[in-house]
């Protein structure tokens, strides 16, 4: 249209005339579980737009040919065609078929009733299909016939009936799955016979069910999909390789794991399977993904058995090879302790150490990767997975080496973030992927990936590098753009603990710390079978010469301050609550202390105290201070209700003596009084 006619935003279809065509006395929609009232709002004519409809009726059944004879309805003869459109408008009356049912029967004309006595297929067959024998041979007769039924059984049964009808030899015409390709070898010349097998191939491999349409229970119907990965597990205690996963994929590029956890169906399925190949799999098993471990989005998971069949049924362009499931740097750091679905991190290998034996007998590699903002990521590979990557070891000698790594998990690691591998981390080097493909264009510059001794992150830097600032700067800290958080150093003395709510430990995960669910179990460490322990969490106030803030002092911090674990008090003081702050905790009232505070968007943003505390080194007086300290002893005799309730007047004594390397900022809160320095408090 050359010009527009704004008006028609405003109209249905644009303005457009659309011709609409249907007929009321069909069923109704089909609406799953809703009611009366539900299926008939669904109707056209319940639609906003049937205002805006002209309906034109077609009154004529051309269907009905005029020879019909009429039919009696209450004495009267009515042409047939009249009667059937009545009984579509509901003109056509009605009754109960028992007293005080709805009226909703209608009476069939003795006309068009067959009242046979016996055999009623027999009888409909000789009514239809009368004189079949003398006009078998006229097409017309055939095309202007027929019997509808609706069921399957009636229909072979009337079949069967007409066919005893004709006469001569009856032959049965059978359909087949395949064709001889052999005998088309004769048959054909080459690039037909290309065409035909791609057809046989199609019509082989049937129909099939997408990933995403998979229901819980047998899988029957086959599923076509590429293997894009595959790795080895163990189940907890075994020293050898007893699960074998598997990454599907299909052509609309949903993923699904799969997996076997027969021991004696891995080398089985090894030999059927192989990574890269498309197959045709059925008989399988869909279960619920398990809660703890998924390589992949998604809430089922295959079981492969011996039952279950694997067909090849060759290379399928259209389902794509691989398929990630990427997480930018800052992503990863913010699904810190996220040990359910994994992530594959990407970007340019700038450095590697050789493998390492670490304090707790593994064997470790570390990578550090930088993306396009020069933000690094330090990934640390464990044991097979560190074997695995030396094998790419030509790889990393190359220069700019963009390097995908899947299935690693995002760790807090003595203050550091980093990623640790899993079973089924894999190593894919500067392959044709649009993430690696945009990194390369965006990171030029020739860069060959060095071998070094240690990767050190800036998270991991010592205290001496960190900035050390005084309390009152804590509160005008802001987070650098692309950082979840940020550390200080602070030097302070302890002044009090507060009671909060969860009390002042929790039960954790003895192996990693973390904090266990509802089950006693660690998520964090899934096959971890020891039972949890109490664990420190304290909240501290803390002060220096500026101001004064509160900070969260965890198990390994207070250990290092007061030397008694949470369970050594728990089983000596059976006076002891969680709510209740016990007598020995209050030794570490008057330490003064350096403190590394990780300081997240709960404090620069939300403008919350509470900082956590990341390390933390007392820092030993050079006269005694008078803070009455509580014996360790004194646990033995379980009073923790008797605080020495001196402490309050003495804590504060060791303040006398403040550090001259600390200085308040130009910011704080200050006052000049006689030539020397007042400490002022920050409003809380």
């Amino acid at each position: 249209m050359r010009h527009k006619d704004v008006s028609n935003l405003s109209r249905p279809f644009g303005g457009k005339t659309v011709l609409l065509g249907g007929d009321f006395r069909q069923i109704l929609p089909v609406l799953p579980k809703k009611g009366r009232e539900d299926i008939v709002m669904a109707s056209i004519n319940k639609s906003y737009l049937w205002d805006d409809c002209k309906v034109f009726k077609l009154d004529k059944n051309m269907r009905i040919e005029s020879g019909v004879p009429p039919v009696t309805i209450s004495g009267q003869k009515i042409p047939y065609a009249d009667w059937v459109i009545g009984v579509g408008d509901g003109h056509v009356p009605t009754f109960a078929s028992m007293e005080g049912n709805e009226p909703c029967w209608i009476e069939i004309p003795p006309e068009l009733n067959l009242c046979p006595e016996n055999d009623g297929k027999k009888v409909i067959v000789d009514t239809i299909y009368a004189h079949m024998c003398e006009t078998s041979t006229e097409a017309d007769y055939f095309r202007d016939r027929a019997i509808l039924t609706p069921l399957n059984e009636d229909v072979d049964a009337i079949n069967k009936e007409v066919l005893k009808r004709f006469t001569g030899e009856s032959r049965v015409y059978r359909s087949v799955d395949s064709i001889c390709i052999p005998r088309l070898i004769v048959l054909l010349p080459a690039p037909q016979l290309k065409i035909v097998s791609n057809f046989i191939q199609s019509y082989n491999m049937g129909s099939y069910k997408l990933l995403k349409d998979l229901k819980l229970g047998e899988g029957t119907q086959s599923i076509k999909v590429r293997v894009s990965r595959e790795w080895g597990g163990r189940k907890p205690g075994s020293a050898h390789v007893t699960v074998k996963n598997y990454l599907l994929l299909d052509e609309e590029g949903t993923q699904l794991h799969a997996l076997t956890t027969e021991y004696s169906l891995i080398s089985f399925f090894a030999k059927k399977m192989k990574v890269g190949n498309v197959y045709m799999i059925s008989k399988y098993d869909v279960e619920d993904a398990p809660e703890i471990y998924r390589p992949v989005p998604g809430k089922y998971v295959i079981k492969l058995y011996r039952k279950t069949e694997v067909t090849d049924p060759g290379n399928i362009p259209a389902i794509p090879m691989y398929k990630f499931e990427i997480a930018t740097f800052q992503n990863a750091r913010s699904r810190e302790g996220d040990v359910v679905t994994l992530m594959d991190i990407v970007g340019k290998l700038t450095k590697s150490t050789p493998i390492q034996i670490t304090n707790n007998g593994k064997k470790a590699l570390e990578i550090e990767l930088t993306n396009e903002s020069n933000d690094n990521m330090k990934i640390v590979l464990w044991e097979n997975q560190a074997h695995d990557f030396l094998q790419y070891k030509i790889d990393c000698e190359k220069p700019d080496v963009f390097l995908l790594v899947t299935g690693t998990t995002a760790k807090l690691v003595k203050g550091e973030h980093v990623q640790w591998s899993s079973s089924s981390t894999n190593f894919f080097f500067n392959i044709d992927h649009p993430t690696i493909v945009s990194l390369r264009a965006s990171m030029k510059g020739e860069l060959i990936p060095k071998i070094v001794s240690s990767i050190k992150t800036h998270a991991q830097s010592t205290i001496e590098e960190i900035e050390r600032v005084a309390i009152q700067q804590l509160f005008d800290a802001q987070l650098p753009e692309g950082k979840n958080d940020i550390a200080f150093i602070i030097e302070a003395t302890i002044l009090e603990l507060i009671p909060i709510y969860g009390g002042w430990y929790y039960m954790g995960c003895k192996k990693c710390g973390k904090i266990v669910n509802e089950m006693q179990e660690c998520t964090n460490c899934p096959n971890n079978k020891a039972p949890p322990v109490p664990l420190y969490r304290v909240t501290a106030e803390v002060e220096d010469s500026t101001s004064s803030t509160t900070v969260v002092l965890f198990d390994k911090h207070v250990m290092k301050l007061i030397n008694v674990s949470a369970q050594h008090i728990l089983t000596n003081d059976k006076n002891a609550t969680q709510e209740m702050i016990p007598a020995v905790l209050n030794n570490m009232l008057g330490k003064k202390c350096i403190l590394q505070l990780k300081l997240t968007s709960f404090n620069t943003v939300r403008g919350k105290e509470r900082y956590t505390v990341t390390q933390a080194e007392e820092v030993k007086p050079t006269e005694v201070n008078n803070v009455q300290v509580v014996p360790t002893e004194q646990l033995e005799h379980g009073d923790t209700q008797t605080v020495a309730n001196h402490q309050t007047e003495n804590k504060r004594k060791s303040l006398e003596v403040e550090s001259d390397h600390l200085k308040p900022p130009a910011s704080s809160a200050v006052k000049e009084s006689n030539g020397k320095q007042t400490r002022t408090k920050r409003q809380k």
